[in-house]
């Protein structure tokens, strides 16, 4: 990976406007969502400057370090619009046993939120 690993933030969603913070921002106003499971995050972070834990799943394991660098949580912490501390968990292997019921805890949050980005996709 880069020496600057924000650069891969900046590179994939900034330069391409497509950080969606305000889109994020808007459904947790609306519904109050503490906690998101995003499959796939590649280096997408913007989830978490708006919900206070979020659970990073993509099966790309060299980006798993990318969570947990100083200069990434600097960044999140920064940008972060809640007062208490970031919970970030990331996993690479969707087929570990715990998955089963991390994902069903989640399940229903991450679904409603896929469909409400989906439709809201729409609206902006």
């Amino acid at each position: 990976m880069k020496k600057n690993f924000l650069s891969l933030y900046e590179k994939n969603h900034i330069i391409k406007n497509d950080e969606r913070f305000e889109l994020f921002n808007e459904i947790n106003k609306k519904y109050n969502i503490k906690k998101v499971l995003y499959p796939g995050s590649y280096a997408h972070i913007t989830p978490i400057f708006v919900f206070p834990l979020v659970i990073f799943n993509n099966i790309y394991t060299k980006l798993q370090e990318y969570y947990v660098l100083e200069e990434i949580k600097n960044y999140i912490n920064k940008r972060k619009i809640y007062s208490n501390q970031p919970t970030i968990h990331k996993y690479a292997d969707y087929n570990k046993s715990w998955c089963c019921g991390l994902f069903c805890s989640f399940s229903i949050t991450f679904i409603f939120l896929s469909i409400i980005i989906y439709n809201f996709t729409f609206l902006l």
